[in-house]
């Protein structure tokens, strides 16, 4: 359901903002504002009392922080799956650091062209998020992971070997196939093999550093790009996704099967 949303927000939410953006650049910065304080006043108006839970006193954010990562670090399948989330995180990052560039140098494409160009990997997110269910129960786990990882990694292949709009087009829309695919089998994977009384932690710190690498992935992008061209560093990030997949696909497999 989160990916499935998600994926919608993304296919209304860029185009709208190209759209503005070309009225007045300043436009959408003002009235995604205006939507963050109406959504603070919404929260503020929700008047369902929460259940109190009883905390015991030993409890420490900084300890229970340690052990989610702790957990993570010694469970090898979470562990390969942040690891590899950590290399594509940095891949994502690096593409959309320089992809409205690449919108208008390469594709040649007027302003509201980029959030034309994310709302088609959005329309990829919403058929990914209403085909991962059917696919999981179809298809090995494994399988699962290994196919939406190489289809990401392909697509952003594509953005660095073709400059024609249409093949473009499809491998966003690959991309947020691939994506929301990933999202929706390694999230339910994880909420299964975790202790309930750890999932919070663990997944905090999951995603804590499988995100750390983002910066480094937009710095990449950009470096490559000023020392190369535009389509250069699509075509080393699509293939350090794939290399990162294949090095750690016999570990998922193997602990996928020992599970």
């Amino acid at each position: 359901m989160t990916a499935s949303c998600s994926a919608r927000f993304r296919l209304v939410g860029p185009p709208l903002g190209a759209a503005l953006f070309v009225l007045h650049h300043g436009l959408p910065i003002l009235i995604d504002a205006i939507s963050f304080a109406a959504a603070a006043v919404l929260v503020f108006a929700v008047r369902r009392a929460a259940p109190k839970r009883e905390r015991s006193a030993d409890q420490h954010l900084g300890r229970e922080l340690k052990e989610g990562l702790v957990y993570l670090w010694r469970h090898k399948l979470l562990r390969s799956l942040c690891l590899l989330l950590l290399v594509v995180n940095a891949v994502g990052t690096g593409i959309i650091a320089i992809l409205v560039l690449y919108v208008l140098e390469v594709l040649h494409l007027p302003e509201a062209g980029f959030g034309w160009l994310v709302a088609t990997y959005a329309v990829g997110g919403v058929v990914g998020a209403g085909l991962a269910p059917r696919l999981a129960r179809r298809l090995p786990t494994f399988v699962n992971l290994i196919a939406a990882m190489f289809i990401v990694g392909g697509a952003v292949i594509v953005f660095g070997l073709v400059s024609e709009l249409a093949v473009v087009v499809v491998g966003a829309v690959l991309m947020g196939f691939g994506s929301t695919w990933w999202n929706v089998i390694s999230i339910s994977l994880r909420q299964r093999i975790v202790p309930p009384e750890l999932l919070g932690r663990v997944t905090a710190v999951y995603r804590m550093v499988a995100f750390c690498a983002a910066p480094l992935g937009a710095v990449g992008a950009g470096f490559l790009a000023h020392r190369t061209d535009l389509r250069t560093p699509y075509l080393v990030m699509g293939l350090v996704q794939v290399a990162a997949t294949i090095a750690f696909a016999p570990i998922i497999k193997r602990e996928l099967a020992d599970a």
